[in-house]
């Protein structure tokens, strides 16, 4: 049974990000699929690429959310695969307007499942979504690939549900350069509802794994302050002296939040993406 340990935007992600808020397109390429390992307490932060990749994979769609994130979608199917592996890496790809396309984020799978080839009597083909912050970047772009199963039928569902969302409250318009206008106003008012802030703390452990007190209240303040619990909180983590675990938020009230992670390590220093409640 998988166990990832959730996705961690590398050093290249973070500058990439950076320029995104600044106002350059954010484009997700591809999935990479690899069977490499890292060592114990390595900073996946600062990976550049996967340890050893063994399979691409394409995106099929981006759909946009509410609460600063975005859920990016594709086929993994072994249809094309020569050689089982275990899928311990998966990398998603970004292209940056001055580097190229770079390991944008990552995560790892300590207890991997294995896909096998496409001699196997089983013919693998299942879908992934993954969620992804996308802070306060004002475009969010992907390159689809045909091998994804990007079909227009796809597409021309999408579109259906717009439209009917937007039949409940306005009359339906046929104009294609009144939708044009629509679809401009909707991005716009997507683009402001991603505005959020960073709050930054180090987490400790002092008792032995399975035991854990890493709980650490984060404490907001002065404009940081939500008007309802209803916002999103988006963690990076990277952990010293052990496994991370899973990364827990809980207690959410107007002025803060409590945060911990589950596993061994010793430390770990967390990155908090606040997104909503206003």
């Amino acid at each position: 049974m998988s166990n990832w340990t959730g996705f961690v935007l590398t050093e290249n992600g973070q500058r990439m990000l950076a320029k995104a808020e600044a106002g350059k397109t954010l484009t997700f390429t591809k999935i990479k699929l690899g069977d490499g390992q890292v060592a114990s307490g390595q900073d996946l932060t600062k990976l550049t690429a996967l340890a050893h990749a063994v399979q691409d994979v394409g995106i099929s769609s981006i759909t946009p959310k509410d609460d600063g994130t975005v859920v990016i979608s594709g086929i993994i199917s072994n249809a094309t695969l020569d050689k089982g592996y275990y899928i311990r890496e998966f990398g998603l790809m970004a292209s940056d307007p001055d580097a190229g396309e770079i390991l944008y984020a990552v995560m790892m799978d300590t207890a991997p499942d294995f896909l096998p080839p496409k001699t196997s009597s089983s013919v693998i083909s299942e879908q992934y979504n993954i969620i992804m912050g996308v802070g306060n970047a004002s475009s969010v772009n992907v390159i689809v690939d045909p091998a994804g199963l990007a079909t227009m039928a796809l597409l021309e569902q999408k579109f259906s549900e717009e439209k009917a969302e937007r039949e409940k409250e306005t009359t339906i318009v046929t104009s294609w350069m009144s939708e044009a206008f629509n679809l401009i106003r909707l991005v716009d008012e997507k683009a402001k509802a991603l505005k959020g802030f960073v709050v930054e703390a180090d987490l400790t452990n002092t008792q032995a794994y399975p035991f854990n007190n890493s709980v650490k209240t984060i404490a907001l303040t002065g404009e940081m302050i939500r008007l309802t619990k209803d916002y999103t909180v988006i963690v990076e983590a990277a952990p010293t002296g052990g496994h991370l675990g899973d990364v827990l938020v809980s207690d959410k009230m107007l002025n803060g939040f409590k945060v911990a992670y589950t596993g061994s390590a010793t430390s770990a220093h967390v990155k908090c993406y606040v997104q909503g409640g206003m």
